[in-house]
C-alpha cells in the first residue's frame, strides 16, 4: 500500500538515493542483484549512523529521521526498546517480526519446516550481456521459453521489452538456451519500431481497444503494441501526440500477441 516494491521493498525516493533506476520501462528494485547490493549497502549505513542494528533495522522500515526523533522523545536512550513506545505501531512491530524470522529460518529444520520448491537454481541459469532493445515476445517465440519464465528470470523489465541501453546490460536465460541465443542474436535485435511495411499488413494483426490510462504516452504505447507512435496516430486520426486518459484508442496488435501481452 505505500507503493515499495521488490525483495527488499524500497520506495521511490530511497531507490533514487541508492542509484536504482526507475522509469517507464526498467525498475532496479525488482532486480534481485542490484537491490540487494543497494539494501545491504543502506543497512551499512543505517548501522553506522545508530551503532546498534535492531535500531538500524527499525529505520530501515520508518526512516533514519523517525528513529532519531524517536531517541530524542525518549530522553536520548540508546536501545529499540527502550524508544519502542515513541514509534508507530508498524515500526514497533517490525523489528520483533525480524527477529522471529530470522530464528525460523535459522531453526526450520528443528520445527519440520521446508520451503517451496525452486522455479530456477542458480545454476540452472546464465547471463548475456545486451546492447540493443529487445522484445521478450521473440525470444520466447524463437526458443520455445515461456514467457513467463523470462518474466521470471528479467523482473525489473516492465514492459517485456528491453530499450535501448546506454551500455551493456544482463538478459538471464535458462543455462541451455545461452549458447543457442548468442548464435543466433542477430535474429532477435530490433534497433528500431516494425517497418511500415509490416504494420500495414493487417492480416498480420487484429484490433483491440485500449484505454488510456495515467501516465500513458505515444512512446511507450509503440513499444508495448510492437508497433511505432505514428502508426497509432495514423490508426486513430490523432493530429498531435497528446493523449486523453479515459479516452478507448483503436490498436492493431500482431495476431499471436494477445497469448504474449501482460494481461
Amino acid at each position: 500500500k505505500s507503493g515499495a516494491v521488490g525483495l527488499w521493498q524500497f520506495l521511490y525516493p530511497t531507490s533514487q538515493l541508492l542509484n536504482l533506476k526507475v522509469n517507464s520501462f526498467v525498475d532496479e528494485r525488482q532486480d534481485p542483484y542490484k537491490s540487494t547490493e543497494a539494501a545491504c549497502r543502506y543497512l551499512e549505513y543505517l548501522f553506522n549512523l545508530f551503532n546498534d542494528w535492531l535500531l538500524a533495522i527499525a529505520a530501515y522500515n520508518s526512516g533514519p529521521t523517525v528513529i532519531k526523533n524517536a531517541i530524542i522523545r525518549s530522553g536520548n536512550k540508546s536501545t529499540f526498546w527502550e524508544i519502542k513506545p515513541f514509534l508507530s505501531i508498524e515500526t514497533q512491530n517490525y523489528v520483533p517480526a525480524f527477529i522471529a524470522m530470522t530464528y525460523l529460518m535459522s531453526f526450520a529444520k528443528e520445527h519440520s519446516l521446508t520451503g517451496q520448491p525452486q522455479s530456477f537454481y542458480y545454476h540452472q541459469v546464465d547471463t548475456v550481456m545486451i546492447d540493443k532493445p529487445l522484445y521478450f515476445a521473440d525470444v520466447a517465440k524463437f526458443f520455445s521459453i515461456p514467457i513467463e519464465t523470462i518474466r521470471f528470470l528479467n523482473p525489473k523489465y516492465k514492459k517485456d521489452y528491453i530499450p535501448m541501453p546506454n551500455e551493456p546490460v544482463p538478459f538471464v536465460l535458462p543455462i541451455d538456451k545461452i549458447s543457442a541465443f548468442i548464435q543466433n542474436s542477430s535474429q532477435m535485435f530490433n534497433t528500431s519500431y516494425p517497418t511500415e511495411n509490416s504494420i500495414n499488413n493487417i492480416s498480420k494483426r487484429k484490433p483491440i481497444q485500449y484505454t488510456v490510462k495515467k501516465g500513458d504516452y505515444l512512446t511507450k504505447l509503440a513499444i508495448e503494441f510492437r508497433c511505432s507512435p505514428e502508426d497509432i496516430k495514423k490508426w486513430n486520426g490523432l493530429s498531435t501526440n497528446d493523449l486523453a486518459t479515459g479516452s478507448v484508442l483503436t490498436i492493431w496488435i500482431l495476431n499471436d500477441e494477445e497469448t504474449l501481452m501482460i494481461k
